[in-house]
């Protein structure tokens, strides 16, 4: 009874190892993902967008010539639309560049959440895992203990 006791344990005890090992690799890969994205948000942080800023486009002289390429060929444009067209692309592209640092600031505290939950996780399985290794001894002295008794019985 007392050695199905223990194998039961034992098998307990793999079981849990291996959950702790499948806990431990998630772990590493969201670890991997956060330090990715915080190289991300940093990359981002050096890009220097301002749509309040004046743009060389505004410095061009009046009486100067400016030209689109479209396809192939330059194509001769008036400078008030081109103007207006590079403040509106800047503007696009300022509302995309927030965005996307608002989606990576999302991401990363997604990404520190669940590795929170994975190590509260990881700490109730290890405490698990210690519980069994003295119900594990416990059982071992036990069945070591009576086969020492039936030995000595045997002997006298």
């Amino acid at each position: 009874a007392l050695q199905a006791k223990l194998e039961d344990e034992v098998k307990q005890m793999r079981a849990l190892q291996t959950e702790l090992s499948n806990n431990q690799n998630t772990r590493a890969q969201f670890m991997a993902q956060l330090k990715e994205n915080e190289l991300v948000k940093q990359g981002l942080f050096k890009i220097n967008i301002n749509p309040s800023q004046p743009q060389e486009l505004e410095l061009v002289e009046g009486d100067a010539n400016i030209y689109k390429l479209i396809g192939p060929a330059l194509i001769k444009q008036d400078r008030n639309e081109a103007i207006a067209n590079v403040r509106r692309d800047i503007r696009f592209f300022f509302f995309l560049y927030l965005t996307l640092l608002c989606k990576v600031g999302k991401r990363i505290d997604f990404i520190q959440n669940e590795i929170k939950k994975l190590n509260t996780l990881a700490e109730g399985l290890q405490n698990r895992q210690k519980e069994l290794r003295q119900v594990i001894l416990s059982l071992q002295t036990k069945i070591q203990a009576e086969a020492s008794g039936a030995q000595a019985g045997k002997r006298s």
